[in-house]
């Protein structure tokens, strides 16, 4: 045989083909493994993931310059950033995992805040992007006060403190696994779906949550989509029985989730999207009494603290 024979030869056209669009692209962004979030083994491995998560309550001990209000503040921009970029909603969800988990393990002045988490959000576009942020990029989104040159130091030591441990479980992943469990009303739970998924997103902004288990949230983020869709129903059927156990601490977040929703919708209700900017109702089996919407628990221990001491 000869060698010419196990040669692949293609032919290359420069030219765009004539039935496809001017805008084709060969980019194919990976999709929701079904085997893998309807495998019970795979939660239990989530769950035994995100104990182990190294979190603390930074700007109230090791950190002795960032302020809860500049967390938020950056947080904003990270999310900004992603939505203008259309980057998979797992990119800012990472970002924030990494930013967090960096900042639990290291002091750093608040003039580098914007650089070390633009630095969590290439690290994360790298790692769940087909096409991932450039250096560039992300350094014209700050203006260019931040090089690229610095963006990849950042990089660098980012990876180190976190030991290159960048498969992290957040609320996103348990959402997907929550809403793949239901097998009826599959427009009805897609719905539900997004309604929990932009909740997910207004809470992970907030440092209140930050001790929050990512299970807890994503479960509270439910609740609170059933409920303000009136579809509490529909709830049961996608949490597993290890996270319904903790009913008692849902109920809590819920309270919290509103308080938060009344407070956005109050204050940035024509830059929400429809669905986020919706009240929930309080008639779920998951609201609180009156008191714990009135508590005014701003830290993530307290609120920690609240949801542990009530499932306890």
């Amino acid at each position: 045989m000869e060698s010419q024979s196990l040669l692949c030869n293609e032919a290359v056209v420069s030219s765009t083909p004539r039935d496809c669009h001017p805008d084709y692209s060969m980019e194919v962004n990976a999709q929701v493994d079904r085997v893998l979030v309807e495998d019970d083994r795979v939660m239990m491995n989530m769950l035994l993931e995100e104990k182990s998560a190294e979190k603390i309550d930074y700007c109230s001990g090791l950190q002795t310059e960032i302020k809860p209000h500049m967390r938020k503040i950056v947080v904003d921009w990270m999310l900004e950033v992603c939505q203008d970029q259309q980057c998979q909603p797992q990119v800012f969800h990472l970002s924030l995992s990494y930013m967090d988990r960096f900042l639990s393990t290291k002091n750093i002045s608040k003039n580098s805040f914007q650089a070390m988490a633009a630095g969590c959000l290439l690290l994360a576009s790298k790692f769940s992007e087909v096409r991932p942020l450039s250096t560039e990029k992300l350094s014209l989104y700050t203006d260019n006060s931040v090089s690229a040159a610095e963006l990849r130091e950042w990089e660098v030591r980012i990876l180190n403190i976190l030991q290159w441990e960048l498969t992290a479980v957040t609320t996103q992943n348990f959402l997907e696994h929550f809403l793949a469990k239901s097998t009826k009303q599959a427009q009805l739970t897609a719905r539900v779906g997004r309604h929990a998924e932009m909740l997910a997103t207004v809470a992970v902004t907030e440092y209140k949550f930050l001790l929050v288990k990512p299970s807890l949230l994503a479960a509270s983020c439910l609740a609170a989509a059933c409920q303000g869709l009136a579809q509490e129903d529909l709830l049961p059927n996608l949490l597993p029985a290890s996270v319904k156990a903790h009913a008692e601490q849902i109920s809590v977040l819920v309270a919290h989730l509103e308080v938060l929703l009344t407070n956005y919708t109050t204050g940035y209700r024509d830059s929400l999207p429809t669905a986020v900017a919706a009240s929930p109702s309080s008639s779920s089996s998951y609201s609180k009494p009156q008191k714990y919407r009135e508590e005014g628990t701003t830290t993530p221990t307290d609120c920690h603290m609240a949801a542990e001491l009530v499932g306890a």
